[in-house]
């Protein structure tokens, strides 16, 4: 017996979020309402976006194309991409991405569906300011990205505590005992704890399991570089 509920949402219905890397996220089905099973989004961007190579360790995606054309390199293959086309790119395996055409919009599968609280901390309700301007700070989702490794050292320090964390009380009290003890070592977590951690909702087991995903690519990454 499930506990999911079953999700319908017509087009153009859902949460809508400018990220950071450049694009309108509208979120078709969460990590939550799927039980953490898998994310689907679809992402509108325009000419020039482009994502720099990266990999994902736990995370399979799937690019479907709905319109327009993109340029895809997998494992040091490029081919384009047209309305109709998809690319499946398994865990572990570098890739990117650049827009060719006006604007493209792809349907994006990631399971499971980890990765979410790093694209919901990388972005912003979707606003026509943010619309109009479109602005891309890619140093802003690096940032976060090391913020959601420091996630991680936050929910091991946690864990070794073993403080049961029941109301927003407890939570900023121990985040702040954190912060005076490790936030010079950690110039990030000031940032994980004040923007995400003590804010409604927050979920640390989300964040935890993806900063450790980023802490074994580094590792990866780093006993595959030449000496």
């Amino acid at each position: 017996m499930t506990n999911l509920v079953p999700i319908v949402r017509a087009d153009g219905d859902g949460e809508k979020l400018w990220f950071y890397g450049g694009g309108v996220h509208t979120w078709l089905a969460t990590n939550t309402e799927t039980g953490g099973a898998f994310l689907l989004f679809d992402d509108v961007m325009t000419m020039g976006k482009t994502t720099p190579m990266h990999s994902h360790p736990e995370v399979d995606e799937t690019l479907y194309v709905l319109e327009g054309e993109i340029l895809v390199h997998v494992d040091g293959r490029e081919q384009k991409l047209g309305r109709g086309s998809m690319a499946m790119v398994p865990r572990g395996v570098p890739h990117a991405f650049l827009v060719t055409s006006e604007s493209a919009r792809l349907l994006t599968l990631e399971t499971p569906g980890s990765s979410e609280a790093f694209y919901r901390g990388a972005s912003e309700p979707l606003t026509p300011s943010l619309e109009a301007t479109a602005p891309v700070d890619f140093d802003r989702v690096a940032a976060h990205a090391f913020s959601v490794i420091d996630g991680y050292v936050y929910g091991f320090a946690l864990q070794q505590i073993n403080i049961p964390l029941q109301t927003p009380e407890q939570v900023a009290e121990v985040g702040e005992g954190i912060l005076q003890q490790l936030a010079g070592a950690y110039p990030h977590l000031a940032e994980m704890i004040t923007e995400h951690a003590m804010k409604p909702g927050y979920d640390d087991a989300e964040e935890f399991e993806f900063g450790l995903d980023l802490i074994l690519a580094g590792l990866e990454a780093a006993k595959n570089a030449p000496r």
